[in-house]
């Protein structure tokens, strides 16, 4: 037989009603905030991991990088100026004789049968200063670069660095290395061998299908790239070590 109930149990029952459906909405407030907390600390990673399918570059990876293997310049190549620099290229390649030359820039083209050299050289570079200026403001050591430096860092770069333990500083940089590096990246496969010297800083980028040897004066604002065509496989290499070994400088003042 059920004992009966006093006024002192209904009282409780009362409360007890009262008190869960009160303690549930406090719950799920404090879980909102939290949730809300968290995804405004990490809303910087939230729009990154939204946006990079969307921005393509979801499945950039990075480029290895090496230092170039010293080489021996043949003695009978011969020498020429461009950008700053003179370098040596073989005999056998002539000089087309519609030679563009601009204000601040040049474009030569040097015609052989077996490969064929472009070369591009300019003393105005400034189209790299806002990058660069960018680039020390997003790193998260607030680090300055020259613009072959910078290049190398987009190489470098990789969708799979990303983690979620990342600062936000981290995950800007980041940001600012895939989307910038999608653009400037003149390869997206194959890989870059760099030759830094007191004087002037080369990078050559082999590609699939392209090969291009870039250079910077370090003390002026002289720099440019030369793009090797070569009509027969597999392409030598050596020879485009070559010619970045023979890059001394040259008319910088």
């Amino acid at each position: 037989m059920p004992s009966p109930t006093t006024p002192q149990d209904s009282s409780l029952n009362w409360r007890l009603r009262l008190v869960k459906p009160a303690s549930l909405a406090a719950i799920f407030s404090l879980v909102a905030v939290v949730i809300v907390l968290t995804a405004w600390q990490y809303r910087t990673h939230l729009a990154w991991r939204f946006g990079a399918s969307r921005a393509q570059v979801d499945s950039v990876q990075a480029i290895p990088i090496h230092p170039m293997p010293r080489v021996t310049v043949p003695e009978d190549w011969t020498p020429h100026e461009a950008g700053g620099v003179e370098f040596r290229l073989p005999a056998g390649l002539v000089l087309d004789p519609e030679e563009f030359s601009g204000e601040r820039d040049s474009y030569q083209l040097y015609r052989g049968d077996r490969f064929s050299v472009i070369v591009f050289s300019t003393d105005d570079p400034s189209h790299w200063d806002d990058l660069l200026s960018l680039a020390t403001a997003f790193s998260p050591e607030s680090k300055t670069f020259t613009h072959l430096q910078l290049r190398l860092e987009f190489y470098r770069a990789s969708a799979s660095d990303f983690r979620w333990t990342m600062t936000r500083q981290e995950v800007q940089w980041h940001v600012f290395c895939m989307t910038l590096g999608k653009i400037t990246r003149m390869i997206s496969s194959g890989h870059v061998e760099s030759a830094f010297t007191r004087d002037i800083e080369a990078i050559i980028q082999f590609g699939e299908t392209s090969t291009t040897l870039e250079w910077q004066c370090t003390e002026s604002a002289w720099g440019g790239y030369m793009h090797f065509l070569f009509h027969e496989q597999p392409e030598n290499r050596e020879w485009v070590r070559a010619v970045c070994e023979s890059l001394q400088l040259r008319n910088v003042n």
